[in-house]
């Protein structure tokens, strides 16, 4: 009998072989049997034969390396995946967080901005006010100039009912109307 593996002569006995240390298939003795008789389907076919299938003990050590490296390296992956993914979420978290409070800053400035827009716009009708008013008193400070400028040129002698009633006039527009035309008549 010859080993599988490497051809060395083996005893039929035994169950490894002596030169490479491989497994052997020992087969018991087969006791004899009347033979079959052959028929044309059984004839037809090949005869099957089956081989196991033995590795080599460094194969199989090999082979369990390697699987033990890949479950390892899964395992890292895994955890490095799981770190990175904690991270991401407290980082969510974290960005969740200053988001809401930068929408409240910004609903606060909303109505600081709305605030500040009633204020300008009070301010500028304050200022149209104003400016009607400062016309109001340049109009009146010119009246009030032509009045005395008329009230001048006047001597006792040439005052004419029109001449005081254009003075009357004047100074009406002068005071603004406060005093009563009745008091310069």
């Amino acid at each position: 009998m010859t080993c599988e593996s490497c051809g060395a002569e083996v005893r039929s006995l035994d169950t490894t072989c002596g030169s490479c240390g491989a497994a052997l298939l020992t087969i018991p003795p087969v006791p004899a049997t009347p033979p079959v008789p052959v028929t044309e389907t059984w004839a037809s076919q090949p005869p099957v034969t089956t081989k196991p299938s033995r590795l080599k003990p460094k194969a199989t050590v090999l082979l369990t390396a390697i699987a033990v490296v890949v479950a390892i390296a899964l395992a890292v992956a895994l955890f490095v995946v799981n770190g990175t993914l904690a991270t991401t979420r407290n980082e969510l978290g974290t960005t969740s967080s200053q988001l809401s409070a930068a929408n409240e800053q910004s609903q606060t400035l909303q109505q600081r901005v709305e605030i500040l827009v009633d204020q300008v716009t009070g301010l500028q009708k304050q200022l149209r006010d104003s400016q009607a008013q400062a016309e109001d008193t340049r109009t009146s400070l010119e009246a009030c100039q032509d009045a005395w400028t008329l009230a001048a040129g006047l001597n006792a002698g040439n005052a004419t009912p029109a001449k005081v009633a254009e003075i009357q006039s004047k100074l009406a527009s002068c005071f603004e109307g406060k005093i009563p035309p009745s008091l310069f008549g």
